[in-house]
């Protein structure tokens, strides 16, 4: 009875060994993994996936050939590993595309939407950020063009839809060569890519320059071998990819292919790990709007919207009488900046310093240049920081000095007090103590000369 018990115990820690995530514990929670992989059929490979998928901690995964008709949902995996597989197939069990959510991410799930055999997306709810969640399976090289075209249309239309604040991931089996090199993409391809390119990668770069998006799979320098996704005998090629949209670029923070020996398929799984939008925010992330932001915020009220529109209304007949394309764009581009000219006004701009000079604005940036490079060969230069120090003193000493030796220069004065009084305002100069004592005795002798020449030029 013993032996049986202890070889019923060797038998289960095995069992549980098999499916423990390899770096689920220290994962951070701010991030989540999305996988995508070409499964060649759920049938029969229901456990072995699911089990490959939370050893590698993945929490969604889009899954191509899943090759099951209809459309349904279903739990699959054991207890601890369990995953909800949304399916969308074909009548003739061909192709079809699904999407396997670990268990605790349920409940996030707001929203399906099963477009056809080859395009599904989920809508997910991630603390404050909405992830969207594209899956995709382009047509072979050996389909007709107008099936192609039908895809690409509508995986165009279903990203260029989506809103500019939520995030976005398209992963899936996209049946096209990048290419090893950026070749005309600037900001679409990351430069590390695989081999030649051919004629339906293209159509993958035109796409992503489209709805502006970059390929994460090139974004990390990897071995030939690990950018590998399919293997067939001797040939292997990387058809599988993770795109994001070019301004969410800084939150993919790793992409990498899987190679599993339980499932042994011709596709390799494609795993990237994104950081959640809003956490990253409160660990102290730029949060500074843009000035296209701000004039969007400003044109939500409806006064300003109005406005805006009779501008634009006005402007209309300029649009119209343009004959070609180019002089049609520069019209229209004219025109809203005109309205929101008009509407929105101008910023005022950075604050200017009265203390600065060339000399100090010179060492100043010649201390920025030496402080960048700092960062980059940590080789501090304790020297040009001395430098600038004495140059910016220098020049705020003779800003000090300079209204007390001219007080017949009124203009310079009057700018000076104008500064200090939209600074403190009403504010008694006897009652400012957190001002520095250099600065509050300037600004006593000031007014003192100020109201000195007031009283002389009413007595005269």
């Amino acid at each position: 009875m013993d032996n049986a018990a202890s070889a019923a115990e060797s038998s289960a820690s095995q069992q549980s060994a098999t499916i423990r995530p390899t770096d689920r514990t220290s994962r951070p929670d701010q991030s989540i993994k999305f996988a995508t992989w070409n499964v060649g059929s759920m049938t029969g490979k229901e456990a072995a996936v699911t089990r490959a998928l939370f050893r590698q901690g993945v929490d969604i995964c889009c899954v191509q050939e899943s090759r099951w008709p209809g459309c349904d949902d279903k739990m699959l995996g054991n207890s601890g590993a369990r995953y909800k597989f949304f399916w969308q197939g074909c009548t003739d069990g061909n192709a079809g595309v699904g999407i396997l959510v670990l268990e605790k991410w349920i409940d996030k799930v707001v929203d399906v939407r099963r477009l056809n055999e080859r395009v599904m997306c989920i809508k997910v709810k991630l603390g404050e950020c909405w992830l969207n969640c594209v899956f995709a399976y382009a047509p072979q090289d050996g389909k007709s063009p107008q099936e192609k075209n039908v895809f690409w249309d509508l995986l165009s239309s279903v990203v260029g839809n989506m809103p500019a604040s939520e995030m976005v991931v398209v992963g899936g089996d996209l049946n096209g060569h990048v290419g090893a090199s950026v070749g005309g993409y600037e900001g679409v391809h990351g430069g590390y890519g695989f081999r030649d390119r051919n004629v339906s990668g293209e159509r993958i770069l035109e796409f992503c320059d489209a709805v502006d998006m970059v390929i994460a799979n090139t974004l990390f320098e990897r071995e030939p071998d690990g950018l590998v996704t399919y293997v067939s005998g001797k040939k292997k090629t990387m058809i599988d990819y993770l795109l994001l949209r070019r301004c969410d670029k800084g939150f993919i923070k790793n992409v990498k292919v899987i190679v599993d020996d339980e499932c042994k398929l011709q596709h390799r799984m494609l795993l990237g790990v994104i950081m959640i939008k809003d956490v990253m925010k409160k660990q102290g992330e730029r949060t500074t709007q843009s000035q296209s932001q701000k004039v969007k915020k400003k044109l939500r009220k409806t006064s300003r919207k109005r406005a805006f529109a009779r501008v634009m209304a006005d402007c209309k007949n300029e649009v119209s009488e343009a004959k070609n394309v180019e002089s049609k764009w520069n019209s229209v581009k004219d025109a809203w900046l005109k309205a929101a000219e008009q509407v929105c006004g101008w910023t005022e701009g950075p604050e200017e310093w009265l203390w600065q000079n060339e000399e100090a604005a010179k060492a100043i940036e010649e201390k920025r240049t030496f402080y960048k490079m700092w960062h980059k060969t940590n080789d501090e230069s304790k020297e040009t920081r001395k430098i600038a120090e004495k140059c910016v003193a220098s020049a705020q000493e003779k800003m000090k000095q300079e209204p007390e030796n001219n007080v017949d220069s009124t203009v310079h004065m009057q700018t000076v007090l104008g500064e200090l009084q939209n600074k403190w305002l009403t504010v008694s100069v006897s009652r400012m103590k957190c001002v520095n004592i250099s600065l509050r005795t300037l600004m006593e002798k000031l007014w003192q000369k100020v109201t000195k020449k007031r009283r002389c030029g009413k007595s005269c």
